[in-house]
């Protein structure tokens, strides 16, 4: 079996006869990377981390439904939760 040093200095050699190819393995390498890196933070932040706001484990969003769809609240629909709310402590609408 051979030993590490000598599948480096054969891998070197491999990569030293075809650079082109080296050269796309090592940008392949860094683009997935980067990539996973974005991924991870952007999932981190969203599902990981908790929300910035006290007892956010409390919050619902409140959504309609019309046949098949998940729609937002109309500003009426609102009113008329704000009005008949025995639940929740407050109601607030966000636009996205």
């Amino acid at each position: 079996m051979p030993n590490t040093s000598h599948l480096l200095a054969r891998a070197a050699r491999s990569l030293l006869r075809s650079p082109g190819y080296a050269i796309a393995a090592v940008l392949t390498a860094a683009v997935g990377i980067g990539a996973l890196t974005a991924v991870f933070s952007l999932v981190s932040r969203a599902v990981l981390e908790p929300l910035p706001y006290p007892n956010a484990d409390r919050l619902v969003v409140v959504q309609e439904t019309r046949g098949e769809r998940t729609i937002s609240v109309s500003w009426l629909n609102l009113e008329d939760f704000r009005a008949r709310n025995r639940t929740l402590e407050a109601l607030a609408a966000f636009r996205g």
